[in-house]
């Protein structure tokens, strides 16, 4: 017994002591700081290296920015380089040491766009894969949560759907009238703008009829707006829907957002704007005045933006205040992404431009008169691009009226 407890004595101190040493080793010499980078911008696959102390080898050391993983390819103590990740976008560079978490310098992303076409390309009406496909006119785009892209045609007075892989059908019409009806049955008058609600129902805003039409995932089409003694559209553009059965239509000639509540018998109501005139003037529902609006989206927070022919765009809240955001030569469709990017299409035009959260404007594709090439940035063209929609990755797809095409802009 008394070597038992003469061997217990000996051992209980010397594990101590070693799992004090094997603490000792993993604690970080020096505290983890990030104190410069060698790059404060780049793009996807470029190198950057970053300073700081208590770096450790590199498979204990995590890099990201703004969230995203990057790779690290070499570490010593005060020095990480790292390959920036493709898409990563704007936001701070994290090292992670250990577990021991710091926060380094903001991190601008170069975002490249690169202009493809993703279907159509001739005029006409038939249905197919990607370039197999034709289009009269394509104006209105929306997309839903599975990635669908629908169409408007203004010309060929019908709705198409294109699947993610390119793959276009025809949803309904094919015929010039205001008959309602499944499939090719019904009938629309120069149809724009087209909007999606959550529970996969299209509204369509048929300009040349002056009503709203509804299209059921079936593709039966119904009629919830028409004009009546009490109210009609002058001439319903652009539109979008907020998920609680309200839809928000901008009349171009009225000068007004009005709102139409889809799920008590769509009588429509003014929301915004006056329809004495058209004016910039920021104000709370009617006392506010816009000009030529046209292209209609709405934020997370239920926010609109309006786009109007008169070179503004204009932000309405859900209370209806309405104020001027930004100034940009003749706006028309618009939609924004989940980083709060307004993305913008020229009215009749050639171009697409990003407005960014802090207001900023920057052409990012097209821009250099009507064509139809692909390309990066510049060195792509269009003609009268119209409808514009973004994905859930952040991609965009832009109705190409005068080359009857379906466009997509990818980033990286």
């Amino acid at each position: 017994m008394k070597n038992n407890h003469a061997l217990l004595t000996l051992v209980i101190p010397i594990f101590l002591l070693s799992t004090i040493i094997s603490c000792k080793k993993s604690a970080p010499a020096t505290p983890l700081t990030v104190s410069s980078s060698t790059a404060a911008h780049g793009g996807g696959g470029g190198t950057v290296n970053i300073q700081g102390t208590g770096f450790a080898a590199i498979a204990n050391d995590q890099v990201t920015i703004n969230g995203v993983a990057a790779t690290v390819t070499q570490a010593s103590s005060t020095q990480l380089t790292f390959t920036v990740p493709v898409r990563a976008g704007s936001g701070p560079i994290t090292v992670t040491v250990n577990g021991v978490k710091v926060n380094g310098p903001n991190f601008i992303y170069d975002t490249v766009w690169s202009v493809s076409t993703f279907a159509g390309g001739t005029q006409g009406s038939a249905d197919g894969t990607g370039a197999a496909a034709q289009f009269n006119y394509p104006g209105g785009l929306c997309i839903d949560g599975s990635g669908n892209l629908y169409v408007t045609e203004s010309a060929g007075n019908r709705v198409r759907k294109i699947t993610p892989a390119g793959v276009v059908t025809t949803l309904a019409g094919g015929t010039k009238g205001t008959a309602d009806g499944q499939g090719a049955a019904a009938a629309f008058n120069e149809p724009f703008a087209i909007c999606i609600d959550p529970t996969g129902t299209l509204f369509v805003a048929d300009a040349g009829s002056k009503s709203i039409r509804k299209i059921s995932a079936s593709g039966v089409v119904t009629t919830l707006v028409s004009p009546s003694p009490g109210f009609s559209f002058g001439f319903p553009d652009g539109m979008c829907a907020d998920g609680q059965g309200n839809l928000f239509v901008t009349d171009q000639y009225l000068d007004i957002v009005a709102r139409v509540d889809a799920n008590n018998g769509g009588t429509p109501t003014i929301f915004a704007g006056t329809s004495s005139y058209p004016a910039d003037k920021d104000g709370t529902g009617t006392g506010a005045e816009l000009a030529f609006p046209a292209g209609i989206c709405m934020d997370a927070q239920k926010n609109m933006y309006v786009a109007e022919l008169n070179q503004n765009i204009r932000k309405i809240t859900p209370a209806g205040v309405v104020t001027t955001i930004s100034g940009i030569v003749n706006p028309y469709y618009l939609c924004m992404d989940a980083r709060q990017r307004l993305f913008v299409s020229g009215f009749g035009g050639t171009w697409v431009s990003e407005i960014s959260a802090a207001g900023t404007i920057s052409q990012i594709a097209g821009g250099n008169g009507p064509g139809s090439a692909n390309g990066i940035g510049s060195a792509a063209s269009f003609s009268q691009v119209a409808g514009i929609a973004v994905d859930a990755a952040g991609d965009l797809y832009v109705a190409d009226g005068g080359n009857n095409s379906i466009r997509k802009i990818s980033w990286q």
